[in-house]
């Protein structure tokens, strides 16, 4: 009994040696992610208010603004009144300060890193971009006029928020795609919004249209179950122009305009380079339209 009784916490010690080794790398890390997006995110011309970072939060699908740590926390002088002699401000001192004062900016982000239809369409239908493409607009219109008959397609003022969402999501994924696979894109040359990318949720975000089966038996509410598998059909149809429901995927899709834009971002090669499935998979779209649906800013009805 002593000898199992030894070999048990011997186990025990094993398993949380390697339990905080691993905490200890993912620490690192997250440290590196972390101090990357905010050099990235200065370096182009955002700030942050000196009291205030970000950090991960697992439990609510990613990172957000946060408080620095105690030791590392910023108190204005001038909100210091010691009734010392000399003057010094003690840490009670401190503690009466504001860390943040009324109204004070939280953070700004410049318009060079905010992206939206506006801005990708700069991107991929100014002749003088490197990115052009020609049939950039007419085919993206042409798909979500299909799909929406009332809207205006793909426009830089009016376009409803599904629309948008799916518009931002396909930029994205090319982004995506350079930054997990860098060496086949022209120069080796890493997506600018690599810091960004890696501050992103790696997974779908739980919403109605993400819901299973199972999710929608729980729920049981016939209606919601409705708009939910209705949503995740319409961008099944958009991305994958599978009107037909029997899985044939026809040429003028969402997902054939990624394709293009990839291409585009790889620069021409003979042969021409097989994209990774994961790149261009519906889930990989859904995924993004998820992220852009619940972290956009909306401001004048435009998604940014």
């Amino acid at each position: 009994h002593i000898m199992l009784g030894i070999a048990a916490l011997l186990a025990i010690a094993f398993l949380y040696g390697a339990s905080s080794n691993n905490r200890q790398v993912i620490n690192q890390q997250n440290q590196s992610t972390k101090d990357s997006f905010l050099k990235w995110f200065t370096e182009n011309g955002g700030t942050f208010h000196v009291n205030v970072t970000i950090e991960e939060f697992p439990s609510y699908g990613g990172w957000g603004l946060a408080l620095p740590s105690p030791t590392e926390l910023s108190h204005p002088s001038d909100e210091c009144q010691s009734d010392n002699a000399d003057g010094q401000c003690t840490a009670a001192d401190y503690e009466k300060s504001p860390i943040i004062r009324h109204l004070d900016p939280l953070f700004t982000v410049p318009s060079s890193i905010i992206i939206s239809v506006q801005s990708i369409l700069d991107t991929y239908t100014f002749t003088s971009s490197p990115l052009y493409l020609s049939d950039f607009y007419p085919n993206i219109n042409k798909i979500l006029t299909r799909a929406f008959p009332n809207g205006p397609g793909l426009a830089k003022r009016g376009m409803g928020l599904v629309e948008q969402d799916a518009v931002i999501a396909m930029y994205l994924m090319a982004e995506e795609c350079q930054h997990g696979h860098t060496p086949l894109f022209k120069n080796n040359e890493d997506s600018r919004w690599a810091p960004y990318l890696d501050v992103l949720p790696k997974y779908t975000i739980p919403r109605l249209d993400s819901f299973g089966d199972e999710e929608y038996a729980v729920l049981q509410d016939a209606n919601l179950e409705h708009t939910g598998r209705n949503s995740r059909r319409l961008l099944e149809q958009m991305y994958l122009n599978d009107d037909s429901g029997t899985g044939t995927i026809n040429v003028l899709s969402l997902k054939s305009v990624v394709e293009d834009m990839i291409h585009q971002k790889i620069g021409p090669t003979t042969p021409s380079i097989a994209i990774p499935a994961a790149c261009i998979s519906f889930e990989t779209f859904h995924r993004f339209v998820a992220i852009v649906s619940s972290r956009a800013m909306l401001l004048k009805d435009v998604k940014q």
